[in-house]
């Protein structure tokens, strides 16, 4: 299990990397951290820009998320925000190649673990669309197995989901299916190898190749089932 109570946001993605799921390229600017104003500035001067998280002390608090900023974009972002929070600065990632995004619950109670999958589909999801965006608008499924995830496959096709927004409704060419059934069965695999289970992890699949791996699949944290709180 991860021990969430002495991790930060930034090492909870860490401790990620270390068991081999991707994650991006980062860099983390502490609160009031001027010393390292020019070493941030290095970083989103290599990427042409950077997506922007942050964290405060206290967790529990919802902070800004700021994606695919341009130089100038992220310079000033970057400088304002971490006045007031912790700010990771992380590759350009741009929501609009997502195929999905969300969160799994992995439970195991026997020989074979669980699956819970709640994500927000298409382009421009994001996982916060899974705490703003009504249930219904989401896609929820529960799997236990890669070949139950490959029997969505039909579904994924004929099915017409609402775009991040909730303004425009959608089906995915077949391009897109396979691409998506491929990140979830990658994605699903991935998770079994860390043996977190009772955890929930958040994640996104995409139609392009990025992380430090560079692949299609994300992963952006990882917390306990039980208590709620991210860990």
């Amino acid at each position: 299990m991860l021990k969430g109570a002495t991790m930060n946001k930034f090492e909870k993605i860490t401790l990620l990397a270390s068991y081999g799921l991707n994650t991006t390229e980062m860099f983390l600017l502490k609160k009031n951290e001027e010393n390292k104003w020019n070493d941030a500035l290095e970083f989103i001067n290599k990427h042409n820009g950077a997506s922007i998280r942050t964290f405060a002390d206290d967790e529990a608090i919802l902070t800004p998320h700021k994606p695919n900023l341009d130089l100038s974009e992220a310079t000033n972002q970057a400088k304002e925000l971490m006045n007031k929070y912790n700010v990771i600065l992380t590759e350009r990632i741009n929501p609009n190649f997502a195929l999905c995004a969300g969160k799994v619950s992995v439970v195991k109670e026997g020989i074979r673990p669980n699956f819970s999958y709640e994500l927000s589909m298409g382009s421009g999801s994001v996982v916060r669309d899974v705490d703003k965006r009504p249930r219904s608008e989401l896609f929820c499924f529960s799997v236990s197995t890669l070949q139950d995830i490959v029997n969505l496959r039909n579904i994924l096709g004929e099915k017409r989901f609402v775009m991040s927004g909730g303004n425009d409704v959608f089906s995915f060419i077949d391009e897109e299916v396979e691409k998506l059934v491929d990140g979830l069965k990658f994605a699903q695999a991935e998770m079994v190898t860390t043996k977190f289970y009772n955890h929930i992890f958040e994640m996104s699949v995409y139609s392009i190749e990025i992380g430090k791996k560079q692949l299609p699949v994300i992963f952006w944290e990882c917390y306990s089932k039980d208590s709620l709180s991210k860990v």
